[in-house]
């Protein structure tokens, strides 16, 4: 797919072409590092970026700074598409790289033209439903099981006062949240997630609530999906422009198969 302005166009091949295209050596270096252990190929991310990039550039997938004609191909669909097992495990540990759970085994993905993401063969399953909520309750336990790890969690070290709780609460919500979700929290959102989060401090406490509200974040939608929403106002079934927080997604799940990092979020809020 090309998206191009008056003087750049910047083109995306798939993986399994470039790497095609890409001389052997390059290839079999990307390879390795695809395969490496996760800590090794987190450490490696920045050799595979320059590599994916300077094959693009060698293969022409990377068209520079020479306007080119139009293409000729019709841009696809941007389907709804959930994580994939590895995505969904290294964005859990990404997101709290302090916990070392041991996990139920999750269903294998379906494998459709070689890639474990086609979206047409994941549809969800009793099994995956389950496992997701036992996972979610796990990680909601380690981030509030000692006064230690919550205060980690939340960056704060009281909310002994209704101020201080309110005050925490309300970064929670926006700052987690929005790590959780991969973008920014909208207001109905906020406006859904404050009030519960009140209601379960007030029934339980400041604690459980946070827990709550993090186990129902690691099994919502927009943490185990990954949407693209249509601009407001654009033609149904038209060819638009990605929006800026589902290509900070896109980017970040294509070279790392993890979720975007702050650097990359903010990049997103700047457009």
């Amino acid at each position: 797919m090309a998206r191009a302005d008056s003087t750049l166009r910047v083109q995306f091949c798939c993986a399994p072409d470039l790497l095609r295209l890409c001389g052997n050596s390059q290839a079999s270096s990307v390879v390795d590092v695809m395969r490496a252990p996760l800590p090794r190929r987190r450490a490696l991310r920045p050799f595979l970026g320059c590599t994916l990039l300077s094959a693009a550039l060698a293969t022409g997938c990377y068209s520079g700074l020479q306007p080119v004609p139009e293409p000729q191909s019709i841009p696809g669909e941007a389907p709804l598409r959930r994580l994939t097992n590895g995505e969904y495990l290294n964005t859990l540990h990404d997101i709290f790289p302090d916990q070392n759970r041991s996990l139920p085994a999750l269903p294998n993905d379906a494998l459709v033209g070689g890639f474990h993401n086609a979206a047409e063969s994941q549809a969800p399953s009793d099994l995956r439903i389950s496992r997701f909520e036992t996972i979610a309750n796990l990680y909601a336990q380690g981030a509030t099981s000692t006064t230690e790890a919550l205060q980690l969690f939340v960056g704060y070290k009281d909310w002994s006062t209704p101020s201080l709780a309110e005050s925490c609460a309300t970064h929670v919500i926006r700052a987690m949240g929005g790590r959780l979700f991969r973008r920014p929290l909208s207001a109905e959102e906020l406006d859904r997630f404050k009030p519960r989060f009140d209601r379960w401090r007030a029934t339980v406490d400041f604690e459980a609530a946070v827990r709550l509200m993090l186990s129902t974040w690691l099994q919502s939608p927009p943490f185990l999906y990954r949407p693209e929403p249509e601009a407001l106002g654009a033609t149904p079934g038209a060819v638009a422009p990605v929006p800026p927080y589902a290509m900070a997604s896109r980017l970040s799940y294509f070279l790392w198969e993890s979720t975007p990092d702050d650097m990359l979020l903010a990049a997103a809020a700047r457009n």
